[in-house]
């Protein structure tokens, strides 16, 4: 066990029975974290955890970029930091489209003339099979520390905008064999545990009956993925996402009045 999270009172931690373990997959803006969760009666442990600090959103965006640019756009314009303000945002639009509508078509001004770029969700998941496959060292490694198989986990819970994109959202589906979870907004789970774990630094009233507990050894510092040997576990990085990721299921959990056990 990395981390757990000792909880008291009224967190509704019985709807997922006695011992359930899921699978936190966020891909947000620039990073990408895997946490595997624990919940044992009052108990939520972070048994494994592991990401790519470079990999995001961002990269995906850079992908349909790079497609304008091979679709006719003028490679001089690379040089034109407004012009490439522009279409990044284009592409972002593109990529909500993509995710939203399976489709996307952008109308680039390029001086007097009027670049059409079309892409479909089938093209744009080959060009961007490069992050897709990067995406997997992270989630086989946060399953090894935390010793389970794909048939051990509860749900696979969906975090972050980004995992809106059918690519995405396929991949978990081939990994895991099932669909992803997204009763949880998947924009709002680390918001959610970034806002508990300012209430517990904080020692907010309301939240006085969690604490976080260390246990365990301390992992130390490791590659995630070979490509990129600065990437460390989650004991090994200045930060820990994957428990700010276990307080935010844990806010979700709590926060369902439906489910709440009697202090």
């Amino acid at each position: 066990v990395v981390r757990s999270l000792k909880i008291k009172g009224g967190w509704a931690l019985h709807a997922f029975g006695d011992e359930t373990r899921s699978l936190i997959f966020r891909l947000g803006a620039g990073t990408f974290d895997v946490a595997v969760v624990g919940v044992s009666d009052d108990v939520i442990q972070v048994r494994g955890g592991a990401g790519d600090d470079r990999l995001g959103a961002l990269d995906f965006i850079d992908v349909i970029v790079a497609h304008a640019f091979a679709s006719g756009v003028a490679a001089d314009r690379r040089g034109d930091p407004a012009f490439l303000a522009r279409l990044t945002q284009d592409a972002e639009d593109a990529l909500h489209d993509i995710s939203t509508r399976g489709s996307a078509t952008m109308m680039i001004r390029d001086g007097e003339t009027t670049v059409r770029v079309t892409l479909d969700g089938d093209t744009f998941a080959t060009l961007a099979q490069p992050l897709i496959n990067r995406l997997w060292y992270p989630i086989e490694r946060a399953m090894r520390l935390a010793r389970v198989r794909a048939a051990d986990l509860e749900a696979i819970v969906l975090a972050g905008g980004a995992t809106r994109m059918p690519a995405i959202r396929a991949l978990v589906a081939q990994m895991f064999g099932r669909s992803g979870t997204v009763t949880i907004n998947p924009e709002q789970i680390a918001v959610l545990g970034a806002a508990v774990q300012a209430g517990v630094d904080q020692d907010d009233r309301a939240l006085r009956g969690l604490s976080v507990v260390a246990t365990g050894t301390a992992t130390p510092a490791t590659p995630v993925s070979p490509s990129r040997p600065d990437d460390a576990d989650v004991e090994g990085r200045a930060t820990d996402p994957t428990l700010i990721l276990a307080l935010g299921f844990a806010a979700d959990v709590g926060s369902q009045p439906a489910e709440t056990i009697p202090a």
